[in-house]
Formats: structure tokens, C-alpha cells, sequence
């Protein structure tokens, strides 16, 4: 996940409205370039989820829409390994837990749409 100091990656899922209305948001932003990743149309890597989980300092089980309704119907009831939680994200990528915004030293879960706006206005 090459993110230059200038750039922020924002992964989100078109599927959700606060994701939605997130990338909104961050299409305002003045002082980065935004590279987007739709989630219901695209797929990361095993590498790249790993980077993720390590940029966000989470366990790779934080990566998981435990909320999805693909989650609850295929997962719920069963232990998954770290492995098999790449795995999972890695074949079914619209069970990460969105929005994620990813800048070049760290990663933040968007709590809500315009949290992340003030770090723009700092800058």
C-alpha cells in the first residue's frame, strides 16, 4: 500500500450510507489526494489486509463486519484462525469492517463521517 505524507486511501463499502457519506466528506479535502477502494468492488490482499490491521494496531479479528449480514449467517457460530480471517476477507471483501481511512504511517476506523476532517484542517 504505497500512501505518500500527501495521500490518505479511504476503504469503505458503497453498500453503507455513513460509508457513503464518509467518502463525500473526504472528496473535500483540501490537503491530501484521495485514492478510494469500494469494498463491494474490490479485493485486498492477504498482505494488504495484514498491513491494515497493522497500520489500524488491531488483531486481524477487528477487520470483521461482525455486523454484516454474511458474517452472522456464515461465521457467527464458528472459530475462525488469523489465517482463516484473510482468508475470508481477502475471498469476501465486503465483510470488512468500513470505513477505513489509511494514511502513509496509520490507519483510524471513521467513527463518524466527518472525523477525520480535522486532521485537514491542521494540516
Amino acid at each position: 500500500m504505497n500512501i505518500k505524507p500527501n495521500e490518505l486511501l479511504l476503504i469503505y463499502n458503497s453498500k453503507y450510507m455513513l460509508d457513503r457519506k464518509t467518502i463525500g466528506y473526504a472528496r473535500s479535502l483540501r490537503h491530501y489526494k484521495l485514492k478510494e477502494m469500494d469494498v463491494q468492488h474490490e479485493n485486498l490482499s492477504e498482505m494488504q489486509l495484514e498491513e491494515i490491521a497493522k497500520l489500524l494496531n488491531v488483531e486481524r479479528a477487528e477487520l470483521l463486519d461482525r455486523n454484516s449480514e454474511d458474517f452472522q449467517k456464515e461465521y457467527a457460530n464458528i472459530q475462525l484462525t488469523k489465517m482463516d480471517i484473510l482468508k475470508v476477507l481477502k475471498k469476501k471483501p465486503h465483510m470488512i469492517k468500513t470505513p477505513i481511512v489509511v494514511y502513509s504511517n496509520r490507519a483510524e476506523f471513521v467513527d463518524s463521517s466527518f472525523s477525520f476532517i480535522k486532521e485537514d484542517m491542521i494540516s
